[in-house]
């Protein structure tokens, strides 16, 4: 008889896992203490994210609702910041019939693997948080915020860069580092044309604009500054700020259609990277609780579709539980390694080092050509 699965946090690293793990023959239960699946802004997936969609067996509902090309790099349309097409070296892209980029509305993505994993007998509950995990060695004790209790022979913490999960089993031996940079991410629907990609000045300050499906429109920026909360007001008046760095006719153009109104997402770029193991007992961690990352690589939501894909396969083969949550870890480590030191390289050289952007993509050159690589 296959386990029972708790896995909590219905993000994508979750969701990866619990279609993974159903498709496995597992009982899965995924908790979510939101109300609602992912909000956010798009989510660029590139390298093997591709590949990873297509063996959670989603990639034709993801390509119908998203920007998407193939045989050429993400990161080929590079401007300097007067708004001036400028050469770069080729980043290394696949050459199959997979595509070599995929832009989706993180909510659209949310929703298609919500609806693929409960077509898979997963069962996904909104609205419920865990309140406390015992592990009674044979088993885990689950107790709810709403009171209500429950039994697994499994649980999977996939709650994210504060992980409460991940609290409980190592307490506040790993925490994230603030790279100074917060990021600005903001969408809009029916902005006015033009070129896409990446613009930058000298010193990496970049802004990136990109299509997504149905007329919208995907801007990222950051901004160098401390660590705290920021209201929606000031959101937006940092993404102007931002934006205003750069004289490119087009990041005018998008400057002015900025709205007091707009919702701007604002969000510490953080990193860190747990060591191995990645479980203690019966309580497992993946996704963005074991391995947080920037937007540089562009690989954070691969990363976590990718572990959850992992952990299905791994948990599926002979061993008992520990032989099996290491092999997992083991399986994964490198590979999560490489993208988040990459992203924290890039990170230092932009906001320690004012680096040129040709420096930063000396190390995204070498992450893409890793990542590459079967995961």
């Amino acid at each position: 008889m296959k386990e029972k699965i708790l896995i909590v946090g219905a993000g994508i690293a979750g969701l990866s896992a619990a279609i993974s793990l159903a498709k496995a023959g597992f009982d899965v239960t995924v908790v979510e203490r939101s109300t609602s699946l992912a909000d956010g802004a798009s989510i660029t997936l590139v390298n093997r994210g591709p590949d990873a969609l297509r063996d959670l067996g989603v990639l034709a509902q993801c390509l119908a609702e998203s920007f998407h090309g193939k045989g050429r790099s993400l990161y080929s349309d590079v401007y300097d910041a007067a708004g001036n097409k400028i050469p770069v070296p080729s980043l290394p892209v696949r050459d199959d019939d997979l595509p070599s980029y995929v832009l989706i509305y993180r909510p659209i993505l949310a929703r298609i693997l919500t609806e693929k994993a409960q077509s898979l007998g997963a069962q996904v509950y909104l609205g419920k948080g865990v309140e406390k995990l015992t592990d009674n060695g044979n088993d885990v004790s689950v107790l709810y915020m709403d009171g209500q209790q429950d039994v697994f022979d499994l649980v999977v913490g996939a709650d994210g860069t504060s992980s409460q999960t991940r609290k409980e089993l190592f307490g506040d031996s790993i925490t994230s580092t603030y790279s100074g940079n917060m990021s600005l991410r903001w969408v809009k629907k029916g902005l006015p044309e033009g070129p896409g990609g990446f613009y930058s000045t000298d010193e990496s300050h970049a802004v990136v604009v990109h299509e997504l499906h149905d007329n919208y429109l995907y801007i990222a920026t950051g901004i160098d500054m401390e660590n705290r909360r920021v209201s929606s007001s000031e959101g937006v008046q940092l993404l102007r700020e931002a934006l205003g760095r750069l004289d490119a006719p087009y990041i005018r153009t998008l400057l002015e259609n900025v709205a007091d109104t707009d919702p701007v997402i604002v969000r510490p770029y953080c990193y860190h990277l747990l060591p191995t193991p990645w479980h203690k007992g019966r309580i497992a961690l993946i996704g963005d609780a074991v391995h947080t990352m920037s937007a540089h690589i562009a690989s954070g939501g691969v990363m976590s579709m990718e572990d959850g894909l992992v952990l299905g396969e791994e948990l599926a083969k002979d061993g008992n539980l520990d032989e099996r949550l290491s092999r997992f870890a083991e399986r994964r480590y490198p590979r999560a390694f490489i993208a988040v030191d990459s992203c924290r390289q890039m990170l230092e050289l932009q906001v320690r080092d004012k680096a040129h952007p040709s420096e930063l993509s000396k190390v995204r050159e070498k992450a893409f050509a890793a990542l590459l690589k079967p995961y």
